[in-house]
């Protein structure tokens, strides 16, 4: 359970932050306590923010991965993707990415085509439905993902 308290210097602390770095520290005394602290708290800044972001997903009916290849479909509209750009963008194998695209066609948010030059690769592009899913969420997820970075900001651009 962590624990925070504020420094002398104003700082705020996670005691078990420290408790974990102090540990480390005393097994491997070369490691950079600084360097730890901060895979710490990016650890936990990334983990608690996916999970919440997961349930947001979870709302509107979709996965995180289903998620991401409908805002990587909805960005390039112009553009369908082979399965192969679409899996380089997501971090994915191409057989991931089939598996969601198969789910996005089964629901009709995307379709097949194939490529406007090499007819061995398949691209994937969104519909009309999909692109008007995508639209009707999108200002929700980020509307939450702004509260949840403490407030509900403005972009400054």
């Amino acid at each position: 359970m962590p624990s925070f308290s504020i420094a002398s210097d104003g700082r705020l602390r996670d005691e078990s932050a420290e408790r974990v770095v102090d540990h480390a520290l005393q097994e491997f005394p070369w490691l950079n306590g600084g360097g730890l602290s901060l895979y710490i708290a990016l650890s936990k800044a990334y983990w608690d923010s996916s999970a919440q972001f997961a349930d947001y997903c979870a709302a509107f009916d979709l996965s995180v991965p289903r998620f991401n290849l409908l805002w990587q479909l909805y960005q390039n509209h112009a553009q369908p993707l082979s399965m192969g750009e679409i899996s380089a963008r997501l971090s994915v194998s191409t057989a991931a990415v089939t598996k969601l695209v198969d789910g996005l066609e089964r629901d009709g948010w995307a379709s097949r085509i194939p490529h406007a030059t090499d007819r061995r690769v398949v691209c994937a592009q969104l519909t009309e439905a999909g692109a008007q899913r995508f639209r009707g969420m999108f200002p929700t997820l980020l509307q939450r993902l702004g509260v949840l970075m403490g407030g509900d900001r403005k972009s400054t651009r």
